[in-house]
Protein backbone atom coordinates (compact mmCIF):
# COMPACT_ATOMS: atom_id res chain seq x y z
CA UNK A 1 0.00 0.00 0.00
CA UNK A 2 1.26 3.65 -0.86
CA UNK A 3 1.83 5.82 2.67
CA UNK A 4 1.93 4.40 5.71
CA UNK A 5 -0.82 1.97 6.51
CA UNK A 6 -2.46 0.41 9.90
CA UNK A 7 -3.38 -2.71 8.98
CA UNK A 8 -5.69 -5.36 11.16
CA UNK A 9 -5.03 -9.13 10.21
CA UNK A 10 -7.77 -11.39 11.81
CA UNK A 11 -6.57 -15.40 11.16
CA UNK A 12 -9.44 -17.85 10.94
CA UNK A 13 -9.90 -21.02 10.78
CA UNK A 14 -9.95 -22.29 7.19
CA UNK A 15 -12.89 -20.95 5.56
CA UNK A 16 -13.97 -21.08 1.31
CA UNK A 17 -13.24 -17.91 -0.28
CA UNK A 18 -17.33 -17.54 -1.11
CA UNK A 19 -18.20 -18.00 2.25
CA UNK A 20 -15.71 -15.10 4.23
CA UNK A 21 -16.30 -12.88 1.79
CA UNK A 22 -19.99 -12.67 1.78
CA UNK A 23 -19.72 -12.23 5.56
CA UNK A 24 -17.35 -9.59 5.18
CA UNK A 25 -19.46 -8.21 2.50
CA UNK A 26 -22.37 -8.11 4.23
CA UNK A 27 -20.66 -7.03 7.70
CA UNK A 28 -19.35 -3.72 5.21
CA UNK A 29 -22.58 -3.28 4.03
CA UNK A 30 -24.62 -3.21 7.14
CA UNK A 31 -21.58 -0.47 7.97
CA UNK A 32 -22.89 1.98 5.07
CA UNK A 33 -19.76 0.64 3.09
CA UNK A 34 -19.93 0.70 -0.73
CA UNK A 35 -17.79 -1.31 -2.72
CA UNK A 36 -15.50 0.66 -4.80
CA UNK A 37 -15.40 0.78 -8.54
CA UNK A 38 -13.88 3.06 -10.95
CA UNK A 39 -10.31 3.84 -9.43
CA UNK A 40 -10.37 0.64 -8.18
CA UNK A 41 -9.13 -2.45 -8.98
CA UNK A 42 -9.93 -6.36 -7.92
CA UNK A 43 -6.56 -8.31 -7.77
CA UNK A 44 -7.21 -12.34 -7.95
CA UNK A 45 -4.59 -14.10 -6.38
CA UNK A 46 -2.47 -16.88 -8.54
CA UNK A 47 -4.56 -20.43 -8.34
CA UNK A 48 -1.50 -22.47 -8.34
CA UNK A 49 1.51 -20.94 -7.55
CA UNK A 50 3.74 -23.92 -7.87
CA UNK A 51 3.13 -24.13 -11.58
CA UNK A 52 4.53 -22.39 -14.56
CA UNK A 53 1.09 -20.70 -15.75
CA UNK A 54 0.14 -17.60 -13.08
CA UNK A 55 -3.34 -16.53 -14.29
CA UNK A 56 -3.04 -13.77 -11.53
CA UNK A 57 -5.41 -10.91 -12.48
CA UNK A 58 -6.27 -7.56 -12.08
CA UNK A 59 -10.00 -6.37 -13.06
CA UNK A 60 -10.60 -3.03 -13.32
CA UNK A 61 -14.21 -2.47 -12.27
CA UNK A 62 -15.87 0.80 -14.30
CA UNK A 63 -19.10 0.82 -12.53
CA UNK A 64 -21.10 -0.46 -9.18
CA UNK A 65 -22.74 -3.13 -11.76
CA UNK A 66 -19.02 -3.94 -12.56
CA UNK A 67 -18.18 -4.03 -9.53
CA UNK A 68 -20.93 -6.48 -8.10
CA UNK A 69 -19.75 -8.75 -11.10
CA UNK A 70 -16.58 -8.98 -10.44
CA UNK A 71 -17.05 -9.82 -6.69
CA UNK A 72 -19.21 -12.41 -7.44
CA UNK A 73 -16.06 -13.99 -9.65
CA UNK A 74 -14.03 -13.00 -6.83
CA UNK A 75 -15.60 -15.65 -4.51
CA UNK A 76 -14.96 -18.34 -6.69
CA UNK A 77 -11.60 -17.79 -6.48
CA UNK A 78 -9.88 -20.46 -3.86
CA UNK A 79 -6.43 -18.43 -3.09
CA UNK A 80 -8.12 -15.13 -2.69
CA UNK A 81 -6.69 -11.40 -3.38
CA UNK A 82 -7.82 -7.89 -2.73
CA UNK A 83 -10.62 -5.33 -3.51
CA UNK A 84 -11.60 -2.64 -2.08
CA UNK A 85 -14.45 0.09 -0.04
CA UNK A 86 -15.61 3.25 0.24
CA UNK A 87 -17.09 5.27 3.23
CA UNK A 88 -18.27 8.72 2.88
CA UNK A 89 -20.71 10.25 4.52
CA UNK A 90 -21.19 14.03 2.65
CA UNK A 91 -19.13 16.80 1.00
CA UNK A 92 -17.74 19.79 2.15
CA UNK A 93 -17.69 23.11 1.07
CA UNK A 94 -15.60 22.67 -1.98
CA UNK A 95 -17.38 19.79 -2.77
CA UNK A 96 -14.98 17.30 -2.11
CA UNK A 97 -16.31 13.76 -0.50
CA UNK A 98 -15.87 13.21 3.08
CA UNK A 99 -14.63 9.75 3.97
CA UNK A 100 -11.94 6.98 3.34
CA UNK A 101 -11.43 3.65 1.26
CA UNK A 102 -9.79 0.54 2.85
CA UNK A 103 -8.72 -2.68 0.79
CA UNK A 104 -9.34 -5.86 2.29
CA UNK A 105 -7.05 -8.93 1.50
CA UNK A 106 -8.08 -12.10 1.66
CA UNK A 107 -4.80 -15.19 2.40
CA UNK A 108 -4.66 -18.08 1.39
CA UNK A 109 -1.62 -20.45 2.65
CA UNK A 110 -3.10 -24.14 1.08
CA UNK A 111 -4.41 -22.56 -2.13
CA UNK A 112 -8.04 -23.58 -1.56
CA UNK A 113 -9.18 -21.95 1.28
CA UNK A 114 -8.92 -18.38 2.96
CA UNK A 115 -7.17 -18.20 5.87
CA UNK A 116 -6.48 -14.61 7.00
CA UNK A 117 -8.37 -11.42 6.08
CA UNK A 118 -6.35 -8.11 6.08
CA UNK A 119 -7.73 -4.62 6.26
CA UNK A 120 -5.31 -1.96 5.27
CA UNK A 121 -5.94 1.53 5.86
CA UNK A 122 -4.09 4.53 5.77
CA UNK A 123 -2.92 5.57 8.95
CA UNK A 124 -3.71 9.02 8.85
CA UNK A 125 -7.71 8.61 8.92
CA UNK A 126 -7.06 5.17 10.94
CA UNK A 127 -8.05 6.42 14.30
CA UNK A 128 -11.18 8.56 13.17
CA UNK A 129 -12.03 5.14 10.90
CA UNK A 130 -11.16 2.77 13.70
CA UNK A 131 -12.99 4.47 16.49
CA UNK A 132 -16.14 5.40 13.82
CA UNK A 133 -16.60 2.23 11.96
CA UNK A 134 -14.33 -0.28 11.87
CA UNK A 135 -14.46 -1.44 15.66
CA UNK A 136 -17.71 -2.48 14.63
CA UNK A 137 -16.95 -4.50 11.72
CA UNK A 138 -13.85 -6.39 13.25
CA UNK A 139 -16.38 -7.32 15.67
CA UNK A 140 -19.12 -8.29 13.61
CA UNK A 141 -16.27 -10.15 11.73
CA UNK A 142 -15.49 -11.97 15.18
CA UNK A 143 -18.99 -13.07 15.84
CA UNK A 144 -19.67 -14.44 12.47
CA UNK A 145 -15.97 -15.69 11.20
CA UNK A 146 -13.97 -18.07 13.59
CA UNK A 147 -11.49 -15.50 14.38
CA UNK A 148 -8.01 -17.28 15.39
CA UNK A 149 -6.12 -14.65 16.35
CA UNK A 150 -5.77 -10.92 14.92
CA UNK A 151 -3.75 -8.54 15.71
CA UNK A 152 -3.53 -4.56 14.42
CA UNK A 153 0.08 -2.89 13.88
CA UNK A 154 0.67 0.37 12.10
CA UNK A 155 3.55 -0.36 9.22
CA UNK A 156 6.22 1.69 8.55
CA UNK A 157 7.58 -0.64 6.37
CA UNK A 158 10.06 -1.53 9.08
CA UNK A 159 11.96 -5.02 8.72
CA UNK A 160 11.07 -6.47 11.65
CA UNK A 161 7.15 -6.47 10.80
CA UNK A 162 5.13 -8.21 7.58
CA UNK A 163 1.80 -9.12 7.83
CA UNK A 164 2.49 -12.29 6.15
CA UNK A 165 5.23 -13.75 8.71
CA UNK A 166 2.51 -13.06 11.35
CA UNK A 167 -0.17 -14.81 9.79
CA UNK A 168 2.03 -18.03 9.37
CA UNK A 169 3.32 -17.32 12.90
CA UNK A 170 -0.11 -17.58 14.26
CA UNK A 171 -1.06 -20.67 11.99
CA UNK A 172 1.86 -22.54 13.19
CA UNK A 173 0.52 -22.35 16.59
CA UNK A 174 2.41 -19.62 18.07
CA UNK A 175 -0.44 -17.30 19.11
CA UNK A 176 1.11 -14.69 21.77
CA UNK A 177 -0.40 -11.94 23.64
CA UNK A 178 0.44 -9.71 21.35
CA UNK A 179 -1.57 -11.09 18.55
CA UNK A 180 -4.71 -10.25 21.02
CA UNK A 181 -7.33 -7.95 19.01
CA UNK A 182 -10.06 -6.20 21.83
CA UNK A 183 -12.97 -7.07 19.94
CA UNK A 184 -16.08 -4.89 21.12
Amino acid sequence: MGNYTTDTVLVIEKTLTKDIVNIVDKIMRENDFTIAYGYSRFYFEDTNPDSDFDDSKRVEAETTEDALKTLEEFKKNPTGGSYEYNRFWGYDEDGQELGYNLSVDFRSFDNKSIEAVIFYVKENIFEMAHEKELKRVFTEINKRAKVIAATQKTDYYTDDYHELDVIEEILSGNVHTKYEYNFL
